[in-house]
C-alpha cells in the first residue's frame, strides 16, 4: 500500500507531495529528498519547509493592500486640514491599483510628497504608520 511522502528540495522546501511504496523503483528527483508524511498530524503540504526532523508551515501572506481604508484612516488622522487636503490630492494618484504592483513607482511619488514642504514631520510619521498598517507598500 502507498504511504505519502513530501518530496523536499535542497533549500528545505517542500516541492510536491506523492503516493509511493517507499520502495519500489521510483527514483527521487536528483537534488531532492522524500520523508513520508502520511503519519503526520497537521500534514505537511507545498511550501513547507523542513529542517531534517521538523515540518514548518509557510509564514501567512501578508493581507492586501487597502487604498480605501488608508485614505479613510487619513481623514480620521489629526493631520491639519490642509494636510489633509493635500495628502487627498497627492496620494490618490499614488497608490492606484496599477501602482501597488509597483511599489518603486509609490516610493518615487512618496519622495516628492515629503519634499513638497507641505506636510509636517509628524504628519509624515502619522502618514508613514498608516501605509504600513493598511499595507500600502513603498511608502516609509
Amino acid at each position: 500500500m502507498p504511504n505519502e511522502y513530501a518530496i523536499i528540495d535542497a533549500g528545505g522546501t517542500v516541492d510536491n507531495t506523492v503516493l509511493w511504496d517507499g520502495s519500489s523503483a521510483w527514483p527521487v528527483p536528483s537534488g531532492f529528498t522524500a520523508v513520508r508524511i502520511d503519519t503526520l498530524d497537521p500534514k505537511p503540504g507545498v511550501g513547507w519547509t523542513y529542517n531534517g526532523t521538523t515540518f514548518s508551515p509557510p509564514s501567512p501572506a501578508p493581507p492586501p493592500p487597502d487604498p480605501q481604508g488608508f485614505t479613510a484612516a487619513i481623514l480620521q488622522s489629526s493631520a491639519s486640514n490642509s494636510e489633509k487636503g493635500y495628502l487627498l490630492t497627492a496620494l490618490p494618484a499614488l497608490v492606484d491599483e496599477l501602482n501597488l504592483a509597483d511599489p518603486s513607482l509609490i516610493a518615487a511619488g512618496w519622495a516628492t510628497v515629503k519634499a513638497s514642504g507641505e506636510l509636517s514631520s509628524g504628519t509624515i510619521t502619522i502618514v508613514v504608520g498608516l501605509a504600513a498598517t493598511y499595507n500600502i507598500p513603498g511608502i516609509s
